[in-house]
């Protein structure tokens, strides 16, 4: 049951992000997949639902131009049990809540993974109060430039 309905929630999206290309936007952001919050506790379940949870999100943008960008985002997640999944996205651009995990998170795309499509890296939560000063924004982009491949940022 909760297969048929993530599939008819992506084309439901599929159908708004058609109307936002024919509108002349080319970028276009499409929520996370909730791969890892959804993730099933027993293991022999987990890849029978990224499968559909991946080919979900896969509907969702299947039928943009080349020239058209597809962002997506994901927080505070391990990538490291689903980064194939991730990978299997077929996103452009990724951008993730990196600000509370000292690039934890973002280790798993730079060892031995060949992640191709552009990073986003968060430099502070947008969720708390606190507005960082230019100085530590700097200093956390420095982290994260160090953490990953110049060329991956998108």
């Amino acid at each position: 049951m909760a297969v048929e309905i993530c599939y008819h929630i992506a084309l439901a999206i599929k159908d708004e992000v058609e109307d936002l290309e024919r509108a002349g936007i080319i970028v276009i952001p499409i929520d996370e997949a909730a791969l890892r919050e959804g993730l099933l506790l027993r293991k022999s379940e987990q890849a029978s639902y990224l499968e559909w949870v991946v080919h979900s999100f896969r509907i969702a943008s299947c039928n943009v131009e080349h020239t058209t960008q597809i962002h997506t985002h994901m927080c505070y997640s391990n990538f490291n049990d689903i980064i194939h999944s991730i990978i299997n996205m077929d996103v452009d651009v990724i951008t993730i809540e990196n600000s509370r995990s000292d690039e934890k998170l973002l280790s798993v795309f730079r060892e031995g993974v060949n992640y191709g499509a552009g990073i986003g890296p968060g430099v502070y939560d947008i969720h708390s109060p606190r507005i960082p000063s230019t100085e530590e924004l700097q200093i956390e982009s420095t982290r994260c430039l160090q953490s990953l491949r110049p060329t991956s940022f998108g």
